[in-house]
Parts: structure tokens; C-alpha cells; sequence
């Protein structure tokens, strides 16, 4: 708000100053400039001291009558020059009159945006119209009064949001809302929008990735019904199509959550909402019909006018439906394994919400992710084929990390029973009695889902530390290997595409009573004693 000093209200009251210094001149000089306009009208000083004199004794305005205080207002601006301003103009005005007789604040808003129309660089927000219609200095704002007029004036069709701001509709502009209003919106075209524009929040980064502890997890959203996993961590994105059925979406999330993985997003939709989701279905019926017609040149100049507004409003509602979106996530809930948060429990913003609640899902969903809660290097699958010997093994396989290498007795030896060995050797051997060849590919999809969430490249270093204790057999490349010193079998370990196309099956180790007979049985056939 401007401010001003005692004497300078004094001075210009009931104008404001800024009313005289700019916007009466540039308002009269405007409407100057119209076709067929009276040329006698103009912006110089004496037609503004005899407006100024109209405003206070002219019977449609009489501010000489009221109390001081009293300011200027368009609406009371426009009484005076309205005999100035075309035939059109005046008649949107007349039908705004009759047709919102009982909301006053649509005919001061109307007679507002009709001047404003004719100065330039001044955007016709409603900000700026309620700037120009308090009524006087100890006026609460009426910037609520205009808000919900400029709703129905727009609604009804008399206003529309241009670049410039308000602005009253002309005949083309008239001919092609009304065409926009009779696009019928089919609930199919409502779920695709609201599918399309979740989709577009939960493809920001904030969504994307999840890090719990040293461990990054992408985040699957499932904006549409019957979407299926894609692996990371599932969230099922429900939406109640009014806030009077969320609760009853809530419980039937709730129900779904105990027999699956997937955590579950359910919010409403409101009313408000719902009418941008309308609009937006409309708009871009009116863009591809219109595009169609410009790409044949089968569009009138005002058509395609039309189109240019229609597109650049379209972009305006897009990006506010989105943020209205991110407010109803907000009210919503989330659920894992039939429990709830509310998301304004948790953070102030959904993404942080969301990352809050996983915190607590991460241990339910994968409870296994400390049997390889490892950060290997680049080299420790190489490094483990290469060594001579395990005393210098890597560490990501000590009992510091893996431990499926362990010293004994003054020996490092290979430890089935190690936690990531033990879950590696019962996939394989179950899928292998199954009937099938489990794949590198196959093993990093299973130890990335629950109930273990591992990188896949600790399942590859398992693996190369399986093959290095004789515990697998790989299959690449058409060959199959058995002992981790045939270096052809080693890039199926050490380079991540060949690890996903090899293939590898679990083999009988040789323990120590299969030694023992082994060296009786050479010893019975040549006679040799073998050294133990």
C-alpha cells in the first residue's frame, strides 16, 4: 500500500495521490485513443481539475456529501466517464447490473476492470482492483469482496484471466468460452489428468530416492489403478473423490496394506479441485481441436488468438492444479501393513512426509537389509578371484562387513552359515530345484525386493566371494565354471552386464571327510600315500 504524508492527503483528497499523478490522466487519455472516440476528451490538467469538480457535485457521485475520509473509487470514477466509453462496453456493464443485483461488489469490480482496461502496465489482479475500491481511509480491504466477485463474474462468463490480468470478454472471446463450456468431461478424461499430473509431481527429485542409513532406495509412486510394482520401495498413490469419502478410502487401503509390501497415499480430492480438473480436461479438448484446424489453415485470426490464450492460461491452471494437489497430499494418509500417519503429523511438506514415514517401513519391509549392509569397492569382486590367498582377503568379506570368510585355527576359511551366503546359496538352490537357470539379472531383482533391499552390487560381491569358496558354478558365454581360478568366468563377476546375463547354480563342496576318503581311494588304487 502507498504511503502517504497528512499533507499531501489534504492536498488531493478524495483522490488519492497516485490517482491524479497517473492513473485518472492515463485512464481518460485511454479511452481517448477508442475508435470513433470524442477527440475533445484528453488527459492534460484542466479535464482532470473538472473531473475532479464532477466527482464531487455531479448527482450520480456526490462525494461532496460524504464524511472525509471518503476516496475516490473506479466504480465512481466510471459513473462519469461512461458516457465516453462504446456501445459494447456499456451494455457487459448493464447485464453485469440485472444479472448480480443482489452482489454489489460484482458491478464496483466490472466498472473497475473496464478502466483499468486503459492503462497500461498496471496487471489487473485482484490485488490491484481492491487497491483502487476502498471506500474510504479506515476501510477494512476489500480484497475478499472482489476475490468472490471476480469468481462469479468469471463463472458467468463477463470476465476472463488474461496475461495482462481481468479483462471483459469480447464477442470472438464470448463464442469460444461458450464453446470450452459445452466440452463434455467423461470420468476417464478426469482420471488421466489427475493421473497425468501426480505422475509429474512424483517424477520431482524429492520423490525419486529415499536414503535410509548408507542405502539409496528409488521410490515406485503408483498414480493409476492396477499399477504394478517396478521395484524400490512401492507407494500406492489412492485418492477419495470427495473428503467425505476418505475415510472409507483410508480402510480400504488399510485392508489391502496386510497382504502385500506397498505402502499406500490416500488423500482426497475437493471440490475445488475437481472444477480445475474440469477446466483443464476442456482447455485441452479447445487445443488439439484448434491446432488441428491451424496445421490445415482452417482458423480465423480471433480463433487462433483464442488458441494463443488458451494455451498460455492452460499452462497458468496446470501449474496451479498441481500445487492445489500437493496441498491435498498434505491432507491426506499414510499407510503401511495396516497402520496410519497422518502426512501433517510428520512434516510440513509431503516429500518430507513421506521420507518420515518410510523411516519407520524400511525395518518392517526389509528386515534382512543388515545381513548386507555393506559398501563394497569397485574392485573387491576382482580382488577376491585375484588373491593367492585369503590372507589378505578384501574387507567388505571380514567379520567386519559380510563375514563369509572367517579365521580359524590359524586359516581363513569360508563360512556357509554367513548371513548373505546362506540367503545367495537357498535362492539359487531353490530356483534350480524349481526347473530354472537363475540369472545375475534374477538374483539382483530378488535381493532388491523385501525382505532384503540390497545394491545390487553387494549381491555381485557375494556372489564372486560364492564362486572364490567353491560354493557356485557360473554359466557365460555358453561355458560353465567350477573353479574360481578359469579367469574366463571371471568378467560374469566383475562387470555388471555379463553378471546379469551369466547364469549360476550351487555345487557340492568338498568338505573335510570328502578329502579323507578321496586320499584312501588314490592311495588304494596306486599304492602312494598322499600327504595330508
Amino acid at each position: 500500500m502507498q504511503e502517504f504524508e497528512p499533507g499531501s492527503f489534504a492536498e488531493f483528497h478524495p483522490y488519492l495521490p497516485h490517482h491524479i499523478d497517473t492513473l485518472s490522466i492515463d485512464i481518460v487519455a485511454g479511452i481517448r485513443l477508442q475508435p470513433g472516440a470524442d477527440r475533445t476528451i484528453g488527459g492534460a490538467t484542466r479535464t482532470i481539475i473538472k473531473q475532479a469538480y464532477e466527482i464531487l457535485v455531479n448527482n450520480r457521485t456526490r462525494l461532496a456529501d460524504q464524511p472525509v475520509g471518503t476516496l475516490v473509487t473506479l466504480d465512481k470514477l466510471f459513473e462519469l466517464l461512461e458516457p465516453s466509453l462504446s456501445t459494447e462496453v456499456r451494455k457487459d456493464v448493464d447485464d453485469v447490473d440485472r444479472k448480480f443485483a443482489d452482489t454489489p461488489w460484482c458491478s464496483k469490480v466490472i466498472r473497475a476492470v473496464v478502466l483499468l482496461s486503459f492503462v497500461k502496465d498496471l496487471p489487473r489482479t485482484a490485488q490491484n482492483i481492491a487497491a483502487l475500491l476502498y471506500p474510504n481511509v479506515e476501510a477494512p480491504s476489500p480484497l475478499p469482496d472482489v476475490e468472490a466477485a471476480i469468481e462469479l463474474l468469471v463463472e458467468a462468463e463477463h470476465l476472463h484471466d488474461s496475461e495482462e490480468g481481468y479483462k471483459l470478454l469480447t464477442a470472438p472471446e464470448k463464442s469460444w468460452q461458450s464453446e470450452k463450456k459445452n466440452v463434455p468431461v467423461k470420468p476417464r478424461n478426469r482420471e488421466d489428468l489427475v493421473a497425468q499430473l501426480l505422475d509429474k509431481i512424483f517424477e520431482e527429485p524429492v520423490f525419486k530416492t529415499y536414503r535410509y542409513q548408507s542405502r539409496s532406495f528409488p521410490v515406485n509412486a503408483m498414480v493409476r489403478a492396477g499399477g504394478t510394482a517396478k521395484g524400490g520401495i512401492a507407494v500406492e498413490i489412492r485418492r477419495a473423490e470427495s473428503e467425505d469419502k476418505l475415510a472409507d478410502e483410508i480402510e480400504r487401503a488399510r485392508v489391502d496394506s496386510r497382504t502385500n509390501d506397498r505402502a499406500y497415499w490416500v488423500f482426497p480430492l475437493t471440490s475445488e479441485v475437481d472444477a480445475m480438473v474440469a477446466e483443464l480436461v476442456r482447455s485441452g479438448e479447445m487445443i488439439r481441436k484448434y491446432e488441428q484446424l491451424r496445421s490445415q489453415n482452417k482458423i480465423t485470426a480471433e480463433e487462433s488468438s483464442n488458441l494463443d490464450e488458451e494455451k498460455r492460461q492452460a499452462s497458468s491452471t496446470e501449474a496451479r492444479l498441481r500445487g492445489k494437489l500437493a496441498l491435498a497430499l498434505a491432507t491426506g494418509q499414510l499407510l503401511f501393513q495396516g497402520k496410519s500417519r497422518d502426512v501433517t503429523s510428520l512434516a510440513a511438506t509431503p516429500s518430507e512426509a513421506l521420507g518420515k514415514f518410510l523411516d519407520g517401513v524400511i525395518p518392517e519391509l526389509y528386515p534382512h537389509l543388515g545381513d548386507a549392509a555393506v559398501d563394497p569397492r569397485p574392485s573387491d569382486a576382482e580382488d577376491i578371484l585375484k588373491a593367492a590367498n585369503l590372507d589378505a582377503l578384501p574387507k567388505v568379506y571380514g567379520s567386519e562387513g559380510l563375514a563369509m570368510f572367517v579365521r580359524s585355527g590359524g586359516a581363513v576359511r569360508f563360512e556357509p552359515d554367513s548371513p548373505a551366503a546362506r540367503h545367495v546359496l537357498g535362492y539359487l538352490k531353490d530356483r534350480v530345484d524349481y526347473g530354472e537357470k537363475p540369472s545375475g539379472r534374477a538374483m539382483e531383482e530378488h535381493f532388491s525386493s523385501p525382505p532384503f533391499g540390497w545394491e545390487p552390487d553387494v549381491v555381485r560381491v557375494v556372489a564372486a566371494g560364492l564362486h572364490r569358496a567353491g560354493a557356485i558354478r557360473i554359466t557365460t558365454r555358453g561355458r560353465t565354471y567350477d573353479d574360481y581360478t578359469e579367469q574366463q568366468a571371471w568378467p560374469a563377476l566383475i562387470r555388471t552386464l555379463d553378471f546379469r546375463n551369466a547364469t549360476f547354480a550351487p555345487q557340492a563342496m568338498i568338505g573335510a571327510v570328502e578329502l579323507v576318503q578321496a586320499r584312501d581311494a588314490y592311495t588304494g588304487l596306486t599304492g602312494i600315500e598322499c600327504g595330508r
